[in-house]
C-alpha cells in the first residue's frame, strides 16, 4: 500500500524530527537491524545487499545487471574504488 502526503505535512515532521545524537543510538538502531534480519531469513536475493548480506537499506540497484545494494553500502564501495580505479559494480558488469 502507497501512503500519499502532502508537502506541507512532510515539511513539518521533518522538522520534528531529532537527529542522532549519539553513536551509541546507531549501534542500537544496528542491532535492531541485525534482529531484524535473523527474523527474516527466508527472504528472497533480490531483498537481501550483495555487499553486507542484510536486509536492504536504502536500496540503490545497479541499471546494469540490477543487483541491489543498501545505500550506504555501495556509497561505501565507490569511495573506496574511486581511489584506485574508476568505479564500478561490485559483479563489475560494467
Amino acid at each position: 500500500m502507497i501512503w500519499i502526503t502532502s508537502r506541507a505535512s512532510l515539511r513539518k515532521n521533518k522538522n520534528s524530527i531529532d537527529p542522532l545524537k549519539s553513536t551509541a543510538e546507531l549501534d542500537y538502531l544496528d542491532s535492531a537491524r541485525v534482529c531484524v534480519d535473523k527474523r527474516y531469513t527466508e527472504l528472497g536475493p533480490e531483498l537481501v545487499c550483495s555487499i553486507c548480506q542484510n536486509v536492504l537499506w536504502k536500496p540503490v540497484a545497479c541499471v546494469t545487471c540490477e543487483n541491489a545494494f543498501c545505500g550506504g553500502c555501495i556509497r561505501t564501495w565507490v569511495n573506496k574504488q574511486s581511489k584506485s580505479k574508476q568505479a564500478t559494480c561490485p559483479f563489475n558488469c560494467a
